[in-house]
């Protein structure tokens, strides 16, 4: 797919020496037919182009989109100039050129003189792979040229060195990487992200931005007569789809939606196409669903992937109606494949997640809330309409509405009743919240749903039933008319907000998930039983407990990503280097501003310190004192500030600021630090005026005109300081102050401002705001030295010792010098490997301040949830859940629980070779190490039919005297020497029988 990428290299190695004979350049372009446009512009008219660059040498080859004409011109090329025998046939991942900006130079008109010689300097740098941040920014400036343009040029030429930041850079922030480059410097950064966090050629990663960014929409259709699509979902065994149409044009990263015809029509998943078009059969777990065997014929097919399964609740195209963007959907058509829009793939998606959403209803439990005191005792909510009978012998809503005008001997329009019936059966959901009323001025009570829908057939009346858990029941009169309906969907209710506060609904829903949730937690469990799994969804139920986790596990990643970007949940893992200096704070070398200053140390918050900060400033952030709304304004302004003398420093323009006594400073320059350094005209001496002293000036100095004697007045808020720099700054940014009205969306703070928020609160501002929920999450917390890594916060992290607690302890840091307490809206989640090190080994002062919650193997989610859920968890006639119960049951009796085997080993295995391939790879070495390679107890655990005894010693030993005394000699001959059998003689169900 990337031969291209030598073949290329020899050609930029190639053209080098043409430097001063670019003549030749154009002439050959011209001889080989490619070069079109090849007249240069003057000032006084046009004549023949005779001056040619490397990157727009490559440009004109790189104009044609298809491949096999620019394979064709390169073979042109290569005939001429004989680089390489043979041109290659993979040209994933190469960017193409725009035909009407093909050229990187501007013509002769508007050209500048040294133009040429730069885009040669850089191309030289370029196949070397060194690039030099004066060259490159000159070339970046030239008329014409972009990031993407010249970055594009770059990897023509070297595209093992560099990496074009074109139009699918967006790509890269899936990883986490900015792409956004202004200068060299930014731009190597992005090539270092790329191999740290992608780890791939260049050329590949450029192939797959192409692939994410380009993306087709798809509707694969198929019919019930023919193959029963929904048992296949419910069984997750949907693994592959036929393409009859478009076949050469979809491919792997597409996405499609899943439509299934006949009577029971509908959308029933979307997903993504995982591999490129091949010719094949159905896989083996998907032949059963077909209505007759022999449709199962080769054919043109793709791998797929199932990203949201609707096989329980399919969308009906009714649900479409009102939906602008799905009106010309091309469904029920003849045929299996057909084209979609991206607009119809998200407008589904769009109802999908709003169905997934917590929803919120308005609910009479009968006419004037007759059964409300019922309902609240028994923990459901019910409807009436119970000629309907179970709800789930209805196709749709259509039916239901037929069935109730049949009971109607006047007729009526029932579509309100069928909505409220379809609805409760279909849309309702588990986790959505049900609001109580009685007529239409009152609210009685509110609960949340804990079950689907349910027919009860035992009950004399309202059979149609949901269970749900009751939060609330009293009395609330509202000022305005609530719906008179039996059941309407108000999540997007007018008096939504107010019916939640009066209640009050979403306080008492977190305090509920508060009070289960322990402040410090710790899993723990033998390895492979999902312990990251789980603190992956208890860290998001913490940090938002309004989070539906009972929706697709891609969903819950999707939003543990958001809250660990948003720096809400801080992911770490203990070991064996780690220190208190990385933890809580410590000394650090900061690098050098430029080449050949000395290295200077200061003090770094460490990890536990950082997120705690963060924690803090939420509560300071939600009590709006007026020393935050200071230090957020000085933020803006100190910002707006440096933009300023940095525009004026760029033109190179003298930046002066007006010192207290008339006199003037200039601006040096700003630091690596974001701190203003100033001189006296004509003076060599520099003075640093740091930002987060300025900010605590500002904060403390309502007018700097009132202040008398600034010397003792700053040294009194910040300590000894170049009284004069600090109040010349301070004076200038007071200045942009009165001109500007700063807004609070543009109030955008960093760190060391946050942290002087958080530590101006008091105990009673942690006591009268609780603030947003943090996470920090200790992946293998035993494995590290937890005394020393904790050092005094040991102490600090008890539940009643944190800021705002009856005996909360503030103490002073060692290396800042700085008081600290713990924030209580901080919560700190540890996973520990018990067969790593036991539970009982772990430092007895943590084990006091932790809950600790096992994490025990469970075979049978292997068959509820595995890759094995629609065999039941057997592979042929192997039951592979009873077969690691009885693994387990043995190495509890010969070790203990803490080393069985987690189920999370089984959980992707589809087939034998991959059992085989788990005992080999995974099973086998744990068991090595957890018996010290004794062959006895691992065949006391796996058996006969796994491990056998070598043939007899027959060489022997070689001979030396002295040493058989007592028989040692004899003794070893007569040792048994076990080894393991080939795989295919393996009988994995001898195990259990």
């Amino acid at each position: 797919m990337y031969t291209w990428v030598p073949f290329y290299k020899a050609i930029a190695k190639w053209i080098l020496p043409y430097r001063k004979r670019q003549k030749e350049l154009c002439l050959l372009l011209k001889k080989i037919g490619v070069g079109s446009n090849m007249m240069d512009k003057t000032k006084d008219g046009e004549k023949p182009l005779e001056v040619m660059d490397p990157f727009t040498f490559f440009a004109f080859f790189q104009k044609y989109s298809s491949i096999e004409d620019r394979k064709k011109w390169l073979q042109k090329l290569n005939n001429e100039i004989k680089v390489v025998n043979e041109i290659p046939d993979g040209y994933a991942g190469i960017p193409s050129a725009m035909s009407i900006a093909l050229r990187y130079f501007a013509n002769e008109k508007d050209r500048k003189k040294e133009d040429m010689g730069l885009l040669w300097d850089l191309a030289e740098q370029a196949v070397s792979g060194s690039l030099q941040e004066s060259t490159f920014s000159k070339v970046l400036a030239m008329r014409g040229i972009r990031i993407a343009k010249l970055t594009q040029g770059l990897f023509w030429l070297n595209a093992d060195e560099f990496y074009p930041i074109d139009k699918y850079k967006d790509y890269l922030k899936t990883f986490g990487i900015k792409p956004e480059v202004k200068t060299l410097s930014d731009y190597l950064k992005v090539l270092k992200e790329i191999k740290v966090h992608i780890q791939k050629p260049y050329s590949e990663v450029s192939h797959l931005a192409y692939m994410w960014g380009s993306k087709s929409y798809w509707i694969f259709q198929g019919d019930h007569k023919y193959y029963n699509i929904t048992e296949a979902l419910k069984d997750n065994a949907v693994g592959s789809w036929s393409v009859k149409a478009h076949a050469s044009k979809i491919k792997a990263g597409d996405k499609f939606i899943l439509w299934v015809t006949g009577e029971k029509s509908g959308c029933y998943a979307l997903g993504e196409v995982v591999s490129d078009v091949y010719e094949g059969f159905d896989e083996d777990n998907e032949i059963k669903y077909y209505a007759e065997k022999a449709k199962n014929t080769k054919a043109k097919r793709v791998k797929i992937k199932i990203t949201h399964n609707l096989y329980d609740k399919p969308l009906r195209k009714e649900d479409f109606k009102t939906v602008k963007a799905l009106s010309q959907l091309k469904i029920g058509n003849q045929g299996t494949n057909f084209t979609a829009t991206e607009d119809e793939y998200n407008a589904i998606l769009e109802i999908i997640e709003n169905m997934t959403q917590k929803k919120y209803w308005l609910y009479a439990p009968g006419r004037n809330a007759v059964k409300w005191d019922e309902f609240y005792k028994n923990g459901i909510m019910a409807l009436g309409w119970d000629e309907l009978g179970d709800l789930k012998q209805y196709a749709s809503k259509k039916e239901i509405t037929k069935t109730l005008q049949d009971f109607d001997k006047q007729k009526r329009n029932k579509n309100h009743d069928s909505l409220a019936n379809y609805e409760f059966r279909d849309i309702m959901a588990v986790g959505d919240i049900i609001i109580v009323k009685n007529g239409s001025k009152e609210l009685i009570g509110y609960g949340e749903v804990v079950s689907d829908y349910y027919y009860d057939n035992k009950r004399t009346d309202y059979k149609s039933c949901r269970k749900v858990n009751w939060h609330l029941k009293g009395n609330w009169l509202v000022d305005f008319n609530l719906t008179q309906k039996t059941l309407t969907n108000y999540s997007k209710g007018k008096y939504l907000k107010k019916i939640k506060e009066l209640l009050p609904i979403n306080s008492i829903i977190e305090q509920d998930i508060k009070e289960k949730q322990a402040l410090n937690h710790i899993l723990f469990g033998p390895p492979g039983t999902g312990k990251t799994f789980n603190t992956i969804n208890k860290a998001v139920s913490i940090a938002n407990p309004k989070f539906n986790l009972k929706q697709e596990r891609t969903l819950i990643k999707k939003e543990y990503e958001r809250l660990v970007k948003e720096k809400q949940i801080v992911f770490t893992t203990f070991h064996q280097s780690m220190s208190y200096e990385d933890f809580v704070e410590g000394i650090k070398p900061i690098e050098p501003e430029k080449e050949g200053d000395p290295v200077i140390y200061r003090v770094e918050d460490g990890i536990f310190k950082k997120i705690s900060i963060e924690a803090s400033f939420t509560i300071a952030k939600q009590l709006e004192k007026k020393e935050t709304g200071a230090v957020m304004d000085f933020s803006v302004l100190f910002r707006n500030f440096i933009e300023s003398i940095e525009e004026k420093m760029f033109a190179e323009e003298a930046v002066e600021l007006k010192t207290k006594t008339g006199s003037k400073l200039i601006v040096d320059g700003i630091s690596q630090q974001g701190n203003v350094i100033v001189k006296h005209p004509n003076g060599s001496r520099t003075y640093t005026v740091s930002k987060s002293r300025l900010s605590k000036l500002y904060s403390a100095i309502d007018n700097i005109d009132d202040v008398s004697n600034i010397s003792d007045t700053f040294r009194e808020i910040i300590g000894g300081c170049n009284s004069t720099s600090y109040w010349t700054v301070l004076n200038a940014i007071k200045k942009i102050k009165k001109l500007q009205k700063v807004e609070n969306d543009e109030r955008k703070i960093d760190y060391d401002e946050k942290k002087q928020i958080a530590n101006s609160l008091c105990k009673e501002d942690f006591n009268s705001s609780k603030g947003k929920p943090f996470v920090l999450i200790i992946d293998e917390i035993n494995r590290g030295n937890v005394a020393s890594i904790f050092g005094e916060l040991i102490t600090l992290i008890e539940e009643d010792k944190r800021a705002g607690m009856p005996e909360t302890i503030e103490l002073i840091l060692p290396y800042s010098k700085e008081p600290f307490a713990v924030p209580a809206n901080l919560y700190i989640i540890g996973t520990m490997n018990t067969a790593d090190r036991s539970v009982e080994a772990l430092d007895t002062a943590l084990r006091r301040r932790f809950v600790f919650e096992e994490i025990a193997p469970n075979p049978d989610l292997i068959k509820e949830y595995g890759d094995l859920k629609g065999s039941g968890g057997m592979i042929e006639n192997i039951d592979v859940v009873e077969m690691l119960k009885t693994i387990n049951i043995r190495i509890e009796k010969l070790i203990d629980k803490d080393h069985c085997l987690g189920h999370s080993y089984f959980m992707k295995i589809k087939d034998k070779d991959g059992l085989i391939n788990c005992f080999k790879n995974q099973v086998i070495p744990l068991l090595e190490e957890y018996f010290f390679g004794d062959f006895g107890k691992i065949g006391l655990v796996l058996g006969n039919s796994f491990i056998c005894k070598e043939k007899d010693f027959e060489k022997g030993f070689a001979h030396f005297d002295n040493y058989n005394s007592n028989g040692i000699v004899d003794d070893l001959k007569n040792r048994p020497i076990y080894t393991y059998k080939h795989s295919d003689e393996w009988d994995f169900t001898s195990i259990y029988n």
